[in-house]
């Protein structure tokens, strides 16, 4: 789409001065002209029903499911079994689908994912994922009995699990 397509041009009617560009849809310069995106884009780029162009998207190729130690990467495996052995009840599960684009939402190519989800007695909870094989650094949080969630490094994961329930909230 071309720019005489997409956007339309409208007047700056904000009264700040011309070196204070925020706050324009787009920056205006001196001129106080600015393209605007035409109302009927963006409610089209908004909507939350499916553009008529787009396919639907596709249906997982496998559902989640609990994972069988073959389908279990070595690392998930390992962080398993330090929870169980530190008393914590643990699922791993197993699921294989497209998932969204971050930015534009559309599909991406294929990827399994295993989950490893432990919950303790005291209400803490500890989730670990792994992608294509791959411990996926972003998807390692930890949430707390008061509702906090944390963001764990690898270490801290492993910290965590070995943490009895006593030590932990008595530390903070």
């Amino acid at each position: 789409m071309t720019d005489e397509e997409t956007y339309e041009t409208v007047e700056c009617d904000h009264a700040k001065p011309s070196w204070q560009k925020y706050g324009c849809p787009r920056y205006c310069g001196r001129s106080r002209v600015v393209l605007k995106l035409k109302p009927e884009l963006y409610a089209r780029t908004w909507s939350s029903d499916p553009v008529e162009d787009e396919p639907p998207y596709p249906a997982p190729e496998l559902l989640a499911r609990e994972a069988t130690d073959e389908e279990t990467p070595n690392s998930a495996r390992i962080i398993a079994a330090l929870a169980r052995a530190n008393g914590w009840t643990v699922a791993v599960t197993i699921a294989r689908g497209t998932p969204a684009h971050a930015t534009t939402g559309r599909p991406t190519a294929p990827k399994t994912s295993v989950l490893v989800r432990a919950q303790r007695a005291d209400g803490t909870r500890v989730g670990a994922q792994w992608l294509d094989g791959t411990a996926d650094a972003k998807a390692r949080k930890v949430r707390h009995p008061d509702g906090r969630v944390t963001d764990l490094s690898d270490a801290d994961l492993r910290a965590i699990l070995r943490a009895s329930p006593l030590r932990d909230s008595a530390g903070g």
